[in-house]
Order: structure tokens, then sequence, then C-alpha cells
């Protein structure tokens, strides 16, 4: 696949699975054997109830993507996720860039920074 068409498999998955709560289309876009580095999350079915409890969790939570940088296999995206912290009712955000690497049009590696200084800096931590 080209690094266009990656990119916009990439911003289709953020969009339709964490803004619209689409999650059956994770079977289109991840790999049955997908690896998020970050979470030790291995497979698609436990990738799916992560997301699910992460949903559940922050229920007005909404990724804005600023930027796709793609290079061979790889994706980079830099976003931003904006929801209300339930502990305190408080309107938080948090930036973060992740790296996904696309092997037979899915994602198979996942990789994610995120700012949580930032975060805690909006608590008062």
């Amino acid at each position: 696949m080209s690094t266009e068409t990656n990119k916009i498999m990439v911003r289709r998955f953020f969009e339709e699975v964490f803004n619209h709560r689409n999650l059956a289309v994770m079977d289109e876009i991840l790999a049955s054997d997908i690896v998020n580095h970050n979470t030790r999350v291995h497979g698609l079915e436990n990738a799916k109830r992560l997301i699910t409890s992460i949903i559940a969790s922050y229920p007005d939570r909404h990724v804005t993507l600023d930027d796709f940088i793609a290079e061979g296999d790889k994706v980079c995206v830099r976003g931003t996720d904006q929801f209300t912290e339930p502990n305190g009712g408080k309107k938080v955000s948090i930036p973060w860039i992740e790296i996904l690497r696309i092997e037979d049009g899915k994602a198979v590696e996942a990789w994610a920074v995120e700012d949580m200084s930032f975060f805690k800096e909006q608590l008062g931590q």
C-alpha cells in the first residue's frame, strides 16, 4: 500500500473508533495479532476490550488529529485527546504521538507517547 493510503487508513481508525464509537472498523484496520508496545496489549480482541474500557471511562472523549507523517510501512500521528476527567469533572486534554506499522493493509504494531505531565498540570498535580 502507498504511504498516502496508509495515512488515510490510520486517520479512519482514530476518527471512526474514538470519535464515532464505531468499534467494528477495528476488524478492518487492525491485524488479528496487533501489538501495542505501550499498553502491552496483544491481539485484536484484547485491543477491542481496552478501547471499549477507555470509551466507557471517558464517554465524551474526542480525538483531534493534527499531523500525519508516513514513510515506508510506518505512519506517525500527532493528536490530542480531550475529555472530562471523571473524578473531578474537569475538562482536560492530553497531547500524544503514535506510530503505527502497517503490513498487508492492516496495523500490526503501535507505539505511543502521551504528555502525562501536561495532563497532571491541568489537574493541579
